[in-house]
């Protein structure tokens, strides 16, 4: 192969890439996709590898390698979240202490009564971070349970206010009167 020189037109560097093995059109490249890959990096980088005169065999190599790059750091990513979220959660089991199990049933009791899945539950404490979704949680299922104790007029709640009906309400007002 007479290879062409700096000056040479595209075209005659390209024939010299077709004869080493470079597919005739982007699409033609199989390039291996890691795991969960749509297949948009694939569309993106086959004219670029094409343009650059890479054969098959050199694009295979480069595919290859990058996914298990990519699989490696997806990895240490993964643990890193994995450690960080038991780091959080520890600090808020030590921050509530006593009063972890009884704050965690009010965290679930909130998501329940939004309707949230373990998903959304679990997205947000992605967006968020674990210690301060469940802190948010927490204070919306606080109010949520005082609010409920007193419309609901449930003695247990601690709100200091007790479910009357209309006579009871009368014979209190009439208490005071006398």
């Amino acid at each position: 192969i007479k290879l062409p020189g700096e000056k040479d037109p595209v075209e005659s560097w390209n024939a010299v890439f077709d004869r080493l093995g470079r597919p005739k059109a982007p699409a033609d490249y199989k390039i291996p996709l890691p795991e969960g890959d749509s297949g948009e990096f694939a569309k993106v980088i086959a004219p670029i590898f094409h343009e650059a005169g890479l054969s098959q065999g050199q694009v295979q190599k480069i595919a290859e390698k990058h996914n298990a790059f990519i699989a490696e750091q997806t990895k240490a990513a993964t643990e890193r979240a994995k450690t960080a979220h038991a780091a959080e959660m520890t600090a808020l089991q030590n921050e509530w202490g006593a009063d972890y199990q009884k704050n965690n049933d009010v965290v679930d009791r909130a998501a329940e009564s939004f309707g949230m899945t373990k998903d959304h539950i679990l997205a947000l404490k992605q967006a968020m971070g674990p210690s301060a979704a469940m802190k948010f949680l927490h204070n919306i299922g606080s109010k949520i349970a005082v609010e409920g104790s007193f419309v609901a007029g449930d003695k247990g709640g601690g709100s200091g206010f007790h479910a009357m009906n209309s006579q009871m309400a009368i014979a209190k007002l009439e208490s005071y009167r006398t």
